[in-house]
């Protein structure tokens, strides 16, 4: 499973760089009622963001390792995905990794059960959804992604950042700054996730 692209939309797997979507990150993940495991392990696997939380090279290696979380693994409430990660990092780490997980995966995020805040209208909601179909389209029906048709990182950013500027510019201000909030100070230095170690 590639974990780079960590592209999904309620409804939909919108865009992945080959394999099925990360648990909670497909169909009923942001916008729907899933899970966000995927896109936060996503993001926890990129050198650059694990230089931005001060991760140690014990925690890099345990998350290396990890999975996306399941709905109910570990013998957790019903119906609530348990989060190793939380084990891993301290407060402080898991508090921004969130944040660098809800700007990675925007605008898809915009619409996650985390953005609630939001309170964006269903013409919003429609309108986001429509920006993000035209600029990244789901493959036709039978296409095949894992026959050596892996996606390019840089062109999959590049759609999904433009993307983004289009749905903020739907957001009323107040919507802006709930937003603001949740995402912290903005993070540009993105890079392709290692895959993780399942050796």
């Amino acid at each position: 499973m590639a974990l780079g692209a960590a592209l999904a939309l309620a409804g939909s797997a919108l865009a992945q760089q080959g394999g099925p979507p990360p648990q909670g990150m497909g169909p009923g993940g942001p916008g729907g009622r899933g899970g966000r495991g995927g896109g936060l392990v996503a993001v926890l696997q990129m050198s650059t963001v694990q230089k931005h939380l001060g991760l140690t090279a014990q925690q890099i290696q345990q998350l290396q390792l990890m999975r996306p979380p399941r709905r109910g693994e570990g013998g957790g409430e019903p119906g609530k995905v348990d989060n190793p990660i939380e084990k891993v990092l301290n407060a402080n780490q898991a508090a921004r990794a969130k944040q660098l997980a809800l700007q990675f995966d925007a605008p898809m995020s915009l619409m996650g059960p985390e953005a609630e805040g939001l309170k964006l209208t269903e013409q919003q909601r429609d309108a986001i959804r429509q920006i993000i179909e035209k600029a990244m389209p789901r493959p036709e029906q039978g296409e095949r992604r894992d026959q050596g048709q892996r996606l390019d990182w840089n062109k999959m950013q590049a759609a999904k950042a433009g993307a983004y500027k289009q749905a903020l510019a739907l957001l009323s201000a107040n919507q802006k700054q709930v937003w603001a909030k949740l995402t912290g100070d903005p993070f540009t230095q993105w890079v392709e996730p290692q895959r993780p170690n399942r050796d």
